[in-house]
């Protein structure tokens, strides 16, 4: 397997992984946020 194959590919994976922890980061950022907005009624 040739070298800049390898880099390409663990390329690839670190941006899939990068962009499901961005992600789910955002999905928890929100939804922590919706229900602080409930708790202080507005």
């Amino acid at each position: 397997m040739p070298f800049l194959l390898i880099v390409q590919i663990v390329a690839v994976i670190v941006a899939i992984i990068g962009a499901v922890l961005y992600f789910l980061a955002d999905y928890k950022n929100r939804k922590e946020e919706k229900e602080w907005r409930r708790k202080n009624g507005s």
